[in-house]
């Protein structure tokens, strides 16, 4: 990769490369994800996309998820579609492609991340956990565990009189 920045001293185990962005750049750990061709990598780039906020960011995350989608080598110039910067897009993309399966570590992974952002919130998923839908369709909803209070008393209108 003559003029491609090292990445060598990332680790190249999927596990633990998707744990390395607690200590590295995300820049750094999404590159090599995207260099490394293994599309089991999608679904953790499509997670460091969702808390991405700045265009550049935006931009970046999304050129190295579409470089991993088409396959495209990191020496070769790419150009996709600028409505592949909208997470939204990847969501549906990736629920379109069962076959684009997480690494290994993925859910534990996953829970870790979102013990970050709310701790009550990453005791939901660990490894061996079972669900009946795929654990990259469980999506962070913007607010902390019991964020939002109960609903109590709510105003009842007759099925008649409801518009």
């Amino acid at each position: 990769m003559s003029g491609q920045l090292d990445l060598s001293d990332l680790p190249d185990d999927p596990t633990e490369l998707m744990f390395a962005m607690l200590d590295e750049t995300l820049d750094r750990v999404a590159r090599k994800m995207a260099y490394s061709g293994n599309q089991t990598y999608i679904p953790v780039l499509l997670e460091f996309l969702r808390f991405q906020s700045q265009p550049e960011a935006i931009i970046n995350m999304t050129s190295f998820l579409s470089r991993l989608k088409d396959n495209v080598p990191p020496t070769e110039l790419m150009i996709y579609d600028p409505e592949q910067n909208q997470w939204k897009w990847w969501i549906e993309w990736l629920g379109n492609h069962p076959d684009v399966q997480p690494p290994e570590g993925y859910t534990g992974w996953k829970s870790q991340l979102f013990s970050v952002l709310d701790p009550g919130l990453g005791a939901f998923l660990y490894d061996g956990v079972k669900t009946d839908i795929r654990i990259e369709e469980i999506l962070w909803g913007g607010v902390s565990k019991d964020g939002i209070p109960d609903l109590i008393d709510p105003p009842v209108v007759p099925a008649a009189e409801a518009g």
